[in-house]
């Protein structure tokens, strides 16, 4: 797992609602509110009266395990009893243990006391919990899977839980004899000390703040872009709240998002919370187009309206739309990209294919007049006429020009639509409409977003994907359509590089810098058959892969495959002159660059022992390449530069076809 994953620092499921946790309500539905004395002062939830003062029987020295029981000198009172150290998961704080990212006394710090109304969570004081103790539970935050004294309560709530009998510890939310293989028992807690930050790698051992616990080891916590990044990078992370950096290092200040990482392949990040039933997002509302937040801590399922930050700074390629109608959750995956939300719904608008029938399907009991159809994101017409941020409109007359419903998120009709009741305006979520279909009905939109950044990625969270065009985030250099072979070794595979032979193009520099990078979204069978020139590839010296092959196509079929080849066998980068592969594993040769190297034998990057000073003894190759399993030319896939010699072969050492007509083509697949 790469050092960077972020799931030590996640809340698992059951946790997600945390966000709202601190309200005045879970105070006092607590079993463990506080005590009083005669005077009625109140003690904290985890305080215990002794004579006139409040104290903490887990870890007061004068009070250790009781009132009255002080420890002796040079004692510490750890877990109620006294010891002759902390253990390594707390902190000695005048003869206390205390874990400083909870105690209200001790937040982050010995003596940094919290302020009035103030919880301590992952060591700062603040309004609200989270991290790994996201429950408040009275005045402490807390983990309600691992807390005897709250074991199983509810995470938003804090009620229902019980106090684990002595011996016992609280496993996974349920009191136990032990914590059973798969935890380690830590002062009558379970722990994973594999990943939690707070006893990682045993009982001892406390990660500092904001780092991660990866494998047992402690390791320093740099954000990933996006929720799928996290996923990917470890694909057991469960839904909930990670923290991400969608432009890296140097840019904005990274924040946290909520992950969906179970529905339909995961790696969702969620960017918008939105209620029919209010007019926040009605279409006309600044709102759309700004980059304010809303409840940003809202980082949940609950019901909640909210706008992040992720709306207005994460990429995507693919968009999913989650409709709450009533009891029932329905939603859909749109296949559209942007490089935000924000600029994608503020027109013209964008459209993303998705059929009339997924959008009614998306809205139990909706309904949508017969013609327009006009579907996408920025969906906008002139007033009064129905318009919708992400969606669908629809008309009883035969064109665009007046649509009287809609179906999706950020709808609006009016002032003074005459087929609105009152003249609009509509629900703000789910569908509305009149004229030909009367349809009222409210819903709770959820919308995420997410960005493969390679074909393989596609693949993984969609198994169920074929050949075909797809669209990928190249990691901060924007969005490309590109062909994918989802089916050979395995699927997976990004098409890097393509020639074919009608093209009379120069491939100076073949490999290095984008170039024409629209041409890739294209079968290289197909383009060995067309009458358009295509020469194409991404920067294979900066994109992510492992692996790559190459192949040959003749006449609209694939003539040649090439054995995998490790990217770490690449002896130069493209671009370079010289030999890419000599005697590989796999027994392959292969040499290009500028034609002044293959034709002249000048400028070769580290030659190696024995070969050619040229490419395999070239006179008139131009900048093109010489791949096979011989020393010598034009005995496997010759691609001539075009500059010199204008051909290439559509086989290997075969089907000779010269630039300017149709019939070969040549590719680099990666992965």
């Amino acid at each position: 797992m790469d050092k960077r994953s972020v799931w030590g620092v996640v809340c698992c499921v059951a946790m997600i609602f945390a966000a709202s946790c601190g309200d005045d309500d879970s105070s006092t539905t607590d079993s463990g509110a506080g005590t009083t004395d005669g005077g009625g002062s109140m003690c904290r939830s985890n305080e215990t009266m002794c004579s006139d003062d409040c104290a903490d029987l887990s870890s007061d020295p004068s009070h250790c395990g009781g009132c009255g029981n002080a420890c002796a000198s040079g004692e510490v009172c750890a877990s109620g009893s006294c010891q002759v150290s902390c253990p390594g998961s707390q902190t000695e704080c005048s003869g206390a243990c205390v874990d400083v990212q909870t105690s209200l006394d001790h937040c982050g710090a010995c003596g940094t006391a919290c302020g009035a109304g103030e919880v301590c969570s992952e060591g700062s004081c603040g309004l609200s919990c989270g991290g790994t103790s996201p429950t408040l539970c009275g005045d402490q935050c807390t983990n309600v899977m691992t807390d005897r004294n709250h074991c199983g309560a509810d995470a938003t709530t804090c009620g229902g839980g019980e106090v684990c009998a002595s011996g016992q510890v609280c496993a996974a939310g349920t009191c136990a004899a032990s914590c059973g293989e798969a935890l380690t028992e830590c002062d009558g807690a379970c722990f994973d000390t594999d990943n939690d930050p707070t006893h990682c790698g045993g009982c001892d051992t406390a990660c500092a703040l904001n780092d991660v616990c990866v494998s047992g080891a402690c390791r320093v916590f740099e954000p990933l872009a996006n929720c799928l990044d996290i996923l990917l990078d470890e694909p057991t992370s469960p839904s909930g709240i990670y923290t991400i950096d969608p432009d890296g290092f140097g840019g904005a200040d990274p924040f946290p998002v909520y992950c969906d990482m179970e529905n339909d392949g995961g790696g969702w990040t969620l960017v918008l919370k939105a209620d029919g039933d209010e007019t926040t997002f009605a279409y006309d509302e600044a709102i759309w187009e700004n980059a304010d937040t809303l409840n940003p801590d809202s980082l949940d399922l609950s019901e909640t309206e909210a706008k992040f930050t992720s709306f207005s700074t994460v990429p995507f390629t693919q968009m999913r739309v989650a409709m709450r109608t009533g009891a029932e959750d329905r939603d859909a995956v749109l296949n559209v990209s942007a490089s935000s939300v924000e600029a994608a719904v503020a027109g013209p608008v964008v459209p993303t294919g998705t059929p009339r029938e997924d959008w009614l399907a998306l809205v139990p009991g909706s309904g949508l007049q017969a013609n327009c159809n006009q579907e996408g994101l920025g969906n906008g017409f002139r007033v009064p006429y129905a318009r919708v941020r992400i969606g669908i409109v629809g008309n009883q007359e035969n064109n665009c020009l007046s649509p009287d419903s809609y179906i999706g998120v950020g709808g609006e009709a009016g002032p003074g639509s005459g087929c609105f009741p009152g003249g609009g305006p509509g629900n703000s979520v789910g569908a509305s409409g009149g004229c030909g279909v009367t349809v009222d009905v409210s819903s709770f939109a959820y919308v995420f977003v997410r960005a493969p950044h390679t074909c393989a990625q596609v693949l993984q969270v969609n198994s169920g994907a074929t050949d075909g065009v797809y669209t990928i985030d190249r990691e901060g250099r924007g969005m490309t359509d590109v062909y994918c072979d989802m089916t050979t070794d395995g699927g997976g595979w990004t098409l890097g590089f393509l020639k074919n032979s009608e093209d009379t193009r120069v491939t100076i520099d073949f490999g290095q810098d984008d170039t024409n990078l629209d041409e890739l979204a294209q079968d290289p069978d197909a383009a060995s058959s067309s009458t358009t020139g295509v020469m194409a590839w991404l920067d294979l010296n900066d994109y992510a892969y492992e692996t790559l092959r190459l192949t040959a196509h003749f006449n609209g079929s694939e003539t040649y495959s090439s054995a995998n080849i490790a990217r770490s066998d690449l002896r130069i980068r493209f671009g370079e002159d010289g030999y890419y592969l000599y005697n590989d594993p796999n027994g392959y040769y292969w040499c290009g660059g500028l034609g002044s190297y293959t034709d002249g034998g000048v400028g070769q990057v580290n030659q190696p022992a024995g070969a050619p000073s040229d490419c395999k003894g070239h006179g008139s190759l131009g900048s093109g390449w010489d791949f096979g399993e011989a020393t010598t030319t034009n005995q496997g896939l010759t691609l001539c530069g075009g500059d010199s010699s204008v051909w290439m072969y559509g086989g290997f050492a075969t089907n000779q076809v010269f630039y300017g007509n149709p019939g070969a083509a040549q590719a680099i697949w990666v992965r």
